[in-house]
């Protein structure tokens, strides 16, 4: 429950600073994005589970033509496999643990080439990962802090509005296993102008 209030009162804060960026015109350009995001596990993490898919929304302040300052909000379901638990010396049973994560993220985006209809960037992201786990009637939940540095384009589709599509790894820094997967994201960027 505690985690869920967080997600929501971090949710009113960047809805906050959105609103706020709409009335001012003195601070800089602000931008706003919402998007589909994909995930495939990699090392450990791939071991107890496949295919993630979930969504994402942040803003960003353009802090210069090439560098905009960022602030995200997500949300990724990764399904369970199938695992043979042992439960004594001879008898094993079988589970499948799915995995949720919430990832609020501050970073950094750098683009490589001047403004235009397109453009390339690099980007790193850092902040904490909320997880819960569920599975054979038990669940638990923990928060992580993890980095995410990422490549991609945005595309001109408008006045104000900009096609992005990035790849990114993530990597949660958990105690015993890791928890790491490739990102595969597609989403749009609207430009706020006074």
């Amino acid at each position: 429950m505690k985690r869920i209030v967080f997600a929501v009162v971090l949710a009113l804060l960047a809805l906050s600073a959105i609103s706020f960026a709409q009335s001012t015109s003195t601070v800089g350009n602000w931008r706003v994005g919402v998007g589909l995001e994909a995930g495939l596990p990699t090392g450990d993490f791939n071991n107890a589970s496949s295919f993630g898919i979930g969504g994402r929304v942040g803003a960003g302040y353009v802090i210069d033509p090439n560098a905009v300052l960022s602030l995200k909000l997500g949300y990724l379901h990764f399904s369970g496999k199938d695992i043979t638990v042992p439960i004594s010396l001879t008898e094993t049973t079988t589970t499948n643990v799915s995995m949720s994560v919430i990832p609020i993220l501050v970073g950094g985006k750098y683009f490589f080439n001047p403004p235009g209809d397109m453009r390339w960037y690099g980007a790193a992201d850092i902040g904490l990962y909320i997880m819960s786990a569920s599975g054979g009637g038990e669940s638990a939940s923990s928060s992580k802090f993890g980095i995410s540095p990422a490549v991609g384009g945005q595309f001109k589709a408008g006045d104000n509005m900009w096609v992005d599509a990035h790849v990114n790894y993530t990597d949660v820094f958990t105690d015993v296993t890791s928890t790491s997967w490739i990102g595969i994201g597609v989403g749009l960027i609207f430009d706020l102008k006074q």
